[in-house]
């Protein structure tokens, strides 16, 4: 009866084995011609049906390895809500806001770049957050100077708006001085003035 039970243990264990082998051909036999669409189709089959942890956070990776970043926000969204100390993934997903702020920045879209940074990534728990606190006022200066080549006076103030609103006061007094102490004239007078 032991005999039975184990043969039949392993007969078992070698069928599932052999299912995750054969999905996992076809993955990489879709993925090696192109067809990544496919391949993460079959990957998310092969998810749904196996509810193996280790098979979702390969699936994972296999999304933002490819590029399939739609898909790798929702997934790795949802993944880190059930698994939140997997520090890989939670890399993976710190890398996809950095390179979503670096192409914000890369076409001049700061706003998007700095709330980027300003939400996903200052968390102390990623490595390189102390980077990305200082890539701020980097892309804060260059915002602002761009306005000022331009010789555009309301984008100038708008930008140091941005700036005293996210808390670098020192920056905005630093680079515009004149349309910082303008603006805080201005506050001083609604205060007074509401008083």
């Amino acid at each position: 009866m032991k005999k039975t039970l184990l043969g039949l243990l392993a007969g078992i264990a070698l069928f599932i084995g052999c299912g995750s082998e054969n999905k996992l051909a076809k993955i990489n036999e879709l993925q090696a011609a192109g067809n990544l669409r496919d391949a993460a189709k079959v990957y998310k089959e092969w998810v749904d049906s196996s509810k193996n942890p280790n098979i979702e956070r390969d699936y994972i990776k296999f999304l933002f390895d490819n590029k399939l970043f739609l898909d790798f926000s929702k997934e790795v969204r949802s993944y880190l809500e059930r698994f939140p100390q997997d520090t890989d993934v939670k890399e993976l997903q710190f890398e996809y806001y950095a390179r979503l702020a670096r192409d914000a920045e890369r076409t001049n879209n700061y706003e998007a770049a700095l709330d980027y940074i300003a939400a996903n990534l200052l968390d102390q728990n990623y490595s390189e957050y102390r980077k990305w606190e200082s890539r701020q006022t980097t892309i804060l200066r260059k915002w602002y100077q761009e306005a000022a080549d331009k010789g555009d006076i309301s984008e100038q103030k708008s930008i140091v708006t941005k700036m005293i609103s996210r808390g670098f006061d020192n920056l905005a007094s630093s680079i515009a001085p004149e349309i910082y102490q303008e603006m805080q004239q201005q506050v001083q007078d609604a205060q007074s003035g509401a008083q």
